[in-house]
């Protein structure tokens, strides 16, 4: 392959216009979503336009732009399909269309492409790289990661609410209480606290749980988000078992040593 950058008017004599207004949407949703450009690349041997979107030297996905030709490639790992198999009927009707239409590519098996023919194929496209464990840990891509939360009101407002019930109510008690001398408001409110600083403590974990079955009831369609609160629940359960794991080998080593 070599490298070679298409101009706009290029693509469109490829595609027409209304492909083309796909593929602008399509590169515009990916670009936002991973927060970099794409390495435009031609495949002389395929003989189509390669917009591709890495992290390292893995390839996360591609729009393949050819004559009268639109198609977004994937590379989902066998976990990340185990992923999406397991929490199948919690994505959307369009989500679940557009997984259907991946087909193989070559003789790797993670990678699968399809055809981006309409607006809601796009869209579901789109949504499917909400499966891969990706994270920009760049300043840049830290900082966007926080932007993103906060302009996000489903976000906020379903992690805010779980939030007030496993942990908010406890600093008002506290705060109320010391600043009225409610003796009852806080010894409930700093006796809550310091529980949640105790290592066992599982409110993380309950707080994320909460987020996304209010998620899943007040906004059903929102699998951008469902996927944010899904990876930080099985990262913050990953940290947890890596503790208890990591304490139970303290203890088997210093039983030994005894």
């Amino acid at each position: 392959m070599s490298e070679r950058t298409p101009y706009e008017k290029e693509i469109s004599k490829l595609l027409g216009n209304t492909q083309l207004a796909l593929w602008k949407k399509l590169i515009f949703a990916l670009e936002f979503r991973y927060g970099k450009v794409g390495l435009v690349r031609y495949n002389k041997v395929a003989k189509h336009y390669e917009h591709v979107f890495t992290s390292g030297k893995e390839e996360l996905c591609a729009v393949c732009t050819g004559s009268n030709r639109l198609s977004f490639r994937i590379n989902l790992s066998e976990s990340e399909k185990k992923e999406f198999e397991m929490h199948r009927n919690t994505f959307s009707e369009n989500i679940r269309t557009a997984y259907d239409s991946l087909t193989p590519v070559g003789n790797d098996d993670g990678c699968a492409e399809a055809s981006v023919d309409s607006q809601g194929k796009l869209s579901g496209l789109v949504k499917l790289v909400s499966l891969k464990n990706f994270e920009d840990k760049s300043l840049y891509g830290k900082v966007r990661k926080v932007v993103r939360f906060f302009l996000n009101p489903h976000f906020l407002l379903c992690f805010g609410i779980g939030w007030m019930i496993t942990n908010g109510w406890a600093y008002i008690f506290a705060f109320l209480g010391t600043l009225f001398r409610i003796n009852w408001m806080i010894a409930v409110g700093y006796g809550y606290l310091a529980f949640l600083w105790i290592p066992i403590s599982p409110e993380k974990i309950v707080t994320i749980a909460i987020a996304i079955v209010l998620l899943r009831l007040l906004f059903p369609k929102d699998e951008e988000t469902l996927g944010i609160l899904k990876n930080m629940h099985n990262k913050v359960k990953e940290a947890a078992k890596n503790k208890k794991k990591k304490k139970k080998g303290d203890n088997t080593d210093s039983d030994s040593k005894s």
